[in-house]
């Protein structure tokens, strides 16, 4: 019953969006807008140091809109009970939102979103697992800018054990749920999987990576040769893709960060 709620009020959000995205005037034609995406492994670096403050100054220093945000701990026993999504957006300066995936060791862990922008609502919904898999999920924000059109910002983190089968089933509910929608929306995170894998094909049929031009690897940290983090656009986005970089961060999580500058265009011409 939760999960379709999520899913209603997902509809409910691309309705919304459909009417706002017009509202932008034409002196907010082209906005831009600093997205990252980044597995934080929890805070805790490569040389074991547990260690938020880190994470928040690779962030703050990029003077992001929105991050989001993979394996955060939210009051776990490993990270001494703090609320890491609450305090980055502390650090940043940034509005936090969490999602759940699991309870884990006396807390929970999941997703995060932080966001220097308007949000209206967040909200979080179930991906399909296989049996006694982990559960995944998508947390979604909706974003609306002083002036300007709405948005949809997406994070994920698609499973990383079990083979193809799960981040397949993982990608077609993914392109379900917002490849049908307003084509402002933005989908970001961990999938797990390179380009040329055929469980990424759902999402591969209707979004593009704003990083395609280069497909900077993201992992290991040290000497990478992997790209397995992403953020797309939809083919027919009104985006267009200004910049986009993996940041040499080769410390502070066993990830790499991806920033993308993107430029919001008019659709109401």
């Amino acid at each position: 019953m939760k999960n379709k709620f999520a899913q209603f009020l997902q509809f409910a959000l691309a309705l919304v969006l459909l009417f706002w995205s017009g509202m932008g005037s034409s002196a907010e034609e082209g906005q831009l807008f600093r997205v990252m995406t980044y597995n934080i492994h929890h805070c805790e670096g490569v040389d074991g140091k547990l260690d938020l403050g880190r994470i928040a100054t690779i962030i703050s220093k990029q003077e992001c809109d929105l991050v989001a945000l993979q394996e955060v701990d939210r009051s776990t026993a490993r990270c001494k009970s703090v609320d890491q999504i609450a305090e980055l957006g502390r650090l940043t300066g940034m509005q936090p939102y969490f999602g759940k995936a699991i309870d884990y060791d006396g807390g929970e862990y999941g997703l995060g979103i932080l966001s220097k922008l308007p949000v209206v609502v967040s909200t979080s919904m179930h991906l399909p697992s296989g049996p006694k898999r982990e559960q995944r999920i998508a947390l979604e924000v909706f974003v609306k800018p002083q002036n300007g059109p709405g948005f949809v910002f997406v994070c994920t983190h698609l499973d990383h054990s079990s083979g193809e089968n799960d981040r397949a089933m993982q990608s077609t509910e993914l392109k379900r749920l917002f490849g049908h929608g307003p084509s402002q929306a933005i989908l970001a995170g961990d999938f797990n999987s390179t380009q040329n894998k055929p469980e990424l094909e759902p999402i591969l049929n209707k979004w593009v990576d704003a990083d395609s031009k280069e497909m900077s690897p993201t992992i290991p940290v040290l000497k990478p040769t992997r790209k397995i983090d992403y953020i797309f656009l939809q083919k027919d986005a009104p985006w267009t893709v200004e910049s986009a970089r993996v940041l040499n961060e080769p410390v502070a999580s066993d990830h790499l960060p991806l920033l993308a500058t993107l430029r919001l265009n008019a659709t109401n011409k």
